[in-house]
């Protein structure tokens, strides 16, 4: 009977050391790291999961004969999200000292197999009042798109029922926009101006971006994201997307320290839909410039999508 127990204790110090490790620093794992860098960029977005799942091993481990191995990972879990918390703290767009006007915008990965009625989608749209709406496997939005002109007349993108990835719907002008083609087909990158009457343009990069543990296949998204952010960071900049990646995986925290990103206090949980606050935030709205947001909550729980979308008060500055 002790044999098995120490076996025991052996198999949760095993993969309780594992979370922790994996917890704490699986998303400083390059992708090439032999071996490794699939499962590391799989596990990045769990990494607030891991530090739990550590804790509860210590938790295991303190009332068996190894309190203090169980102190130590208790210790190293609770710095290591109180690191997590720091990091995304940094990232907050500060308040602006001057406010020229807000645009309420609309983040929404519809799902191309959703059920839902256009009459309802177009119901639900037209209700948001957001000013500008970007759709993602928008198909189920293009029977939609007459009942939305009025509303919204001036749309890119969603050509065709068969060519529908990304919808992009505004109230406002739309400047020049241009599409990029990844491994996962057309039109999943997008960036294009929104002209508000007598305001200055406001850019405005979308991204349905593939798993970043699809290794091979990311780095033409990977490029053209880097390339669009590279331009003046002293205009009004909103980056919005469905990324498949949360806060603190190692290519949200390069895509927002590189560029300098900035986000909304609290990262709002988006997938499952099903899980609500439990789920995972891979959906993103972020500002670079005189954008700051200043309202952000979840949208569409009702819609038949895997995913909520996300509704934001943008402030821009003069």
């Amino acid at each position: 009977m002790r044999a098995w127990t120490h076996r025991l204790e052996g198999i949760v110090l095993l993969f309780t050391a594992i979370a922790l490790l994996f917890g704490l620093f699986g998303h400083h794992i390059p992708d090439t790291f032999q071996g490794l860098g699939v499962l590391s960029r799989m596990l990045d977005n769990f990494r607030p999961h891991l530090l739990g799942l550590a804790l509860c091993g210590a938790a295991v481990l303190a009332i068996s004969r190894m309190p203090k191995t169980a102190l130590l990972i208790a210790v190293a879990s609770i710095f290591g999200g109180l690191w997590m918390v720091l990091d995304h703290r940094q990232r907050i767009a500060p308040p602006l000292q001057s406010v020229s006007h807000q645009m309420e915008v609309l983040w929404f990965n519809v799902l191309k197999d959703n059920p839902i009625t256009p009459d309802q989608l177009s119901t639900a749209l037209q209700s948001s009042n957001a000013a500008v709406i970007v759709l993602a496997e928008a198909a189920p939005a293009f029977a939609a798109l007459p009942a939305l002109a009025q509303a919204y007349p001036f749309r890119e993108g969603c050509v065709a029922q068969d060519q529908c990835e990304l919808l992009i719907l505004s109230q406002h002008p739309l400047g020049p926009i241009t599409f990029e083609t990844t491994a996962f087909g057309p039109q999943r990158l997008a960036r294009f101006q929104v002209r508000p009457p007598n305001q200055n343009p406001v850019t405005v990069v979308a991204a349905h971006r593939i798993k970043p543990w699809y290794l091979g296949l990311t780095e033409t998204g990977d490029d053209w994201m880097n390339a669009v952010l590279s331009g003046d960071r002293n205009t009004p900049l909103i980056v919005m997307g469905d990324f498949n990646a949360t806060p603190w995986s190692r290519q949200l925290t390069h895509l927002t320290q590189v560029h300098g990103l900035q986000t909304y206090p609290r990262p709002l949980s988006t997938w499952p839909a099903q899980a609500g606050p439990f789920g995972l935030a891979i959906d993103h709205i972020l500002t670079r410039g005189p954008a700051s947001i200043t309202g952000l909550s979840t949208w569409g729980h009702d819609l038949g999508s895997n995913h909520l979308g996300l509704r934001a008060t943008i402030s821009i500055g003069p």
